[in-house]
């Protein structure tokens, strides 16, 4: 079993740059933050790592409320690198049909080191419990999970009518897709997402009856993870898709790439 201290990098031939290179990384988000005039709160610090999440420039109660999410693992580089491509291939205009905010990444101290945990050896996608009448489990909580959940009612707001975490599994060279609906089987979100990740990796088709237990892509299994939590206090579907870390880095950021833009212009779409 790999270890979530062992480091991973990786060439980004797109970006000219390490995988793990948070200060280029940074500077790079902070043009495209500032070119789409999108609003920049920092919810906490993790030493002297900031947690920021990004919004649209004004928010309309009109439109859908969607949020993206990278990084809660530090070794899953081809997230926070995709989300950061994407927006780099946007222009205001799409904010006129969304409200869209952005955890472009939720763990640096990890990305930084390439490793998978943070830099107090804890999992920052587990452990959350946003329902009602319960609390987060403080024994698996993150420092990066105790900001959220202080922000909790905000995300919960921004994240309600969508959830996407871009996340990948480095020992895999097959992808798969954990995603989550108001239904008994999948529908067109779920299955839309999963045809866009099969046309860039070999995935896993979706485990049949719900059974929580199959290895790759799962529907409806809910745990203490970021993205089922979000669905649990209110999000209308939510997904999180694993890119596999066996492949060519570069084609794993493009994969994320895409899979945002499905995502996003489904609700473009729908409006």
């Amino acid at each position: 079993m790999r270890s979530p201290f062992q480091p991973s990098q990786w060439q980004s031939y797109h970006f000219a740059c390490d995988s793990n290179d948070l200060e280029h990384y940074q500077a790079l988000l902070s043009d495209e933050i500032s070119r789409l005039n999108m609003t920049a709160t920092v919810l906490g610090k993790t030493g002297r790592f900031p947690l920021s999440l990004y919004k649209s420039p004004a928010l309309d109660v009109q439109l859908p409320s969607i949020l993206v999410c990278a990084g809660f693992h530090g070794d899953e580089a081809a997230g926070p690198w995709g989300v950061l491509k994407w927006l780099m291939a946007q222009d205001t205009d799409q904010f006129a049909g969304i409200n869209l905010s952005v955890l472009p990444l939720v763990c640096p101290s990890g990305f930084r080191k390439g490793q998978q945990f943070n830099r107090q050896g804890q999992d920052a996608f587990i452990g959350y419990a946003w329902q009602v009448g319960q609390k987060p489990l403080d024994t698996e909580l993150s420092e990066e999970g105790r900001i959220l959940t202080k922000h909790n009612g905000l995300l919960r707001a921004l994240g309600q009518d969508g959830v996407l975490c871009c996340s990948e599994d480095i020992s895999s060279d097959t992808a798969y897709l954990s995603s989550y609906e108001p239904s008994r089987t999948p529908g067109p979100f779920t299955l839309q997402l999963q045809a866009k990740l099969g046309q860039h990796f070999i995935a896993h088709t979706l485990a049949k009856g719900q059974d929580c237990s199959a290895a790759g892509s799962q529907f409806n299994c809910f745990d203490t993870g970021f993205t089922a939590v979000m669905v649990r206090s209110g999000a209308r579907l939510g997904a999180t898709l694993f890119t596999p870390g066996q492949s060519a880095f570069d084609a794993r950021i493009q994969a994320t790439v895409s899979l945002v833009d499905t995502f996003v212009g489904g609700y473009l779409a729908a409006g």
